[in-house]
């Protein structure tokens, strides 16, 4: 799966490992490369985030979507233009059994994702 979709449009939930900190995930850790040059060259580091909006609330493809409530709380906006998915990423989790849950379908079919072996 990683091989075939990343980078882009899909998050990837996993097991974390024992040196990702509590602090960061307890149990699970969402894995995210974008399919985008400017933020994959910042990222020299894994970075962690939240989405650009809050739970519930429409996902914004631009800047100018992000609510004035996110803009105030965060310290710092990377802005690449309008993104080039109208819908937000496709989230799956991935058991230690190999089982992929959907949690949330996005720009990238659940039903593609099941055919990757």
């Amino acid at each position: 799966i990683i091989d075939r979709f990343m980078p882009g449009p899909i998050t990837i939930i996993l097991k974390k490992k024992d040196t990702i900190p509590d602090i960061v995930a307890k149990n699970y850790v969402g894995i995210r490369v974008p399919d985008n040059d400017v933020v994959r060259e910042l990222a020299v580091v894994p970075l962690t985030s939240t989405s650009a909006n809050i739970s519930g609330e429409k996902s914004p493809t631009s800047v100018d979507e992000i609510s004035e409530k996110i803009k105030k709380n965060v310290d710092l906006i990377v802005d690449t233009g309008k993104c080039k998915y109208s819908k937000p990423s496709t989230i799956i989790k991935v058991y230690e059994d190999g089982k992929v849950e959907l949690i949330r379908e996005g720009v990238i079919p659940f039903k593609k994702i099941c055919k990757v072996e």
